[in-house]
Order: structure tokens, then sequence, then C-alpha cells
């Protein structure tokens, strides 16, 4: 018997654009794609995003503002990328926007001659970019926000009506166990507080030596307040401009959260339009809308 009659061969078809495309998908090169974007922009002959950065940390404002307008003219794929995921697209652009300050500032203090507004500037520690976004596209009605848009950038007008005070929100924690003082880092998403692991990460070590009797007990992690990264955070309440609301309905309303360079904004009275990511979280054991 031939075994090797009918027999079926697989050859891997994969295109280099596909290759590419996929490639491209990962992290690293998105964050260097948004780099090329905040590198190369312009309007005019002028390099906008270089421009404003350092226009920015002249003045100790640690942002830019970024127009998706200019995204989608450079690169309409990143557009589309931040306006479907930017919970995961915009810390790629915030890192981005670091990378090109401190390359920025680095080649402003090797030209021999620094700008003496960016002389006291050091590349070395610079604080976290933050960056906001702002759009031409039409807003969407508050009433007409759906399960569809949760986790996707959206830009609703509305008027505020309430504002919460300033308040400080920890974005990253540094715990340390109590037994053995193992200390690890952890960030904290979203609205909530710090989540604390039940079991020393040391225990998991076992099989590098570590024997039972030589175990932490559990619950031994305690959080240590001076080592951990905050930030100044805000929560507003945004109801339906009135000439929207259709006759005999209530105005519909919901609630936003500012952070860092968005806080104290915009005051209860104020029309605004907000463009912001759209997500459900946990508050008092209930799902909210945000």
């Amino acid at each position: 018997m031939d075994w090797d009659a009918g027999r079926v061969s697989a050859v891997g078809m994969e295109s280099a654009q596909a290759s590419d495309a996929r490639q491209g998908a990962s992290p690293a090169a998105l964050q260097r794609r948004l780099l090329a974007f905040l590198r190369g922009f312009r309007v005019g002959p002028l390099f906008y995003y270089r421009e404003q950065l350092l226009a920015n940390a002249r003045r100790s404002h640690w942002f830019v503002t970024v127009n998706l307008s200019h995204v989608a003219a450079f690169d309409q794929e990143l557009q589309d990328l931040l306006l479907k995921s930017p919970k995961e697209q915009l810390p790629l652009l915030e890192n981005a926007a670091k990378e090109m300050l401190t390359q920025l500032l680095v080649s402003s203090q090797d030209a021999g001659a620094p700008d003496s507004s960016t002389s006291g500037i050091s590349s070395s520690n610079l604080p976290d970019i933050q960056a906001i976004l702002t759009s031409d596209q039409a807003p969407v009605a508050l009433r007409h926000v759906h399960s569809q848009e949760i986790n996707r950038l959206v830009k609703v007008p509305g008027i505020v009506i309430s504002a919460t005070r300033v308040r400080t929100k920890c974005v990253s924690a540094t715990l340390k166990c109590r037994n053995c003082g193992h200390t690890k880092r952890v960030a904290v998403a979203g609205m909530g507080g710090v989540s604390i692991p039940r079991i020393c990460d040391r225990n998991r070590e076992e099989d590098n030596g570590v024997t039972p009797g030589e175990m932490c007990p559990k619950d031994s992690y305690v959080v240590l307040p001076d080592q951990g990264h905050y930030v100044d955070q805000q929560t507003l309440k945004l109801q339906e401009n009135p000439e929207v609301v259709p006759t005999g309905e209530m105005p519909r309303n919901l609630a936003l959260v500012a952070d860092r360079h968005l806080v104290d904004r915009a005051s209860p009275g104020t029309r605004v339009s907000v463009v912001g990511i759209t997500s459900v979280v946990n508050a008092g054991g209930k799902n909210v809308g945000a």
C-alpha cells in the first residue's frame, strides 16, 4: 500500500501585508506609529505636536491635546483604534508623548545651545504626560448612548449640573508582606480601590526552596501609602441639554469622571461637549454607567 498516495500538504500563504498588519497590532508597534504621528504631523510648516509638547513643558503643563481629525489625516487606522479600543490605546499615546518630549529635550541639550525656557527641565525624570482628546465629529445625544458604545470613545453634549470636590485617586500602589518583607507594585484599574492579594507571592516560590513551614500566612500584604502613585480626580454629573429632551420626558444624565489636568475645568451650569470613554462600573453593589 502506498501511504503517500493522496497526501495533502499545507503551505503557509500569509502575505507580507497580512504579516505586517498582524505585527503592527502589537502594543510596541502601535506605540511606534503613535510616536511617528506626534513627531511627523504638520500644520503648514509647523510640527504641531512637537511644538505643543515643548510649549506645555515650559509651563510645567504635562499634557498634550490631540485632535482625532489630525490622527485620521495621518493614519486612519490609528483613529479607528482610538475610537474602538481607547482603554488600550490611550496609555500607548501617553507613553509615545513622553518619549517624544524626552527626545526633544535630549536633542536640545545635545545641540550645545539649549533653549533657556527648557534648560531647567530634566529629560531623565519627566512626569507622565496626559493625552487629552478632542474631536470634530458630530456629538451623540446622551439618550442615544447604548450598549454598543460601551468601552468606546464618544462625544456627548450636555450641561454640568453638579461637581464634587477634587479628591486623590491611587492609580498604583506598593504592597509589602508583613511576614517576609516581599514587596510588589499593583495597578489600580478603573474607579475601584486597591485589590490586595490574599497570598504572598513568595509562597508561589515553593519550588525554588521555600518550604511549607516558611510560607507566609494569608492576608499578609499591607499598603505602603508613601510609595503609591496618586492623581487628582473629580466626578461630575452631565445632563441633557433642555432643547433636546422630548416633550413629557425627564432629562437623562450620567456621571463623568475627570482626572489629572481635566479636573476643575467645568463648574455646574456650564455647557460642554465631552469626549470620553463610556464604561460600566460597580458602585455600592450596583452597576452604573459612567
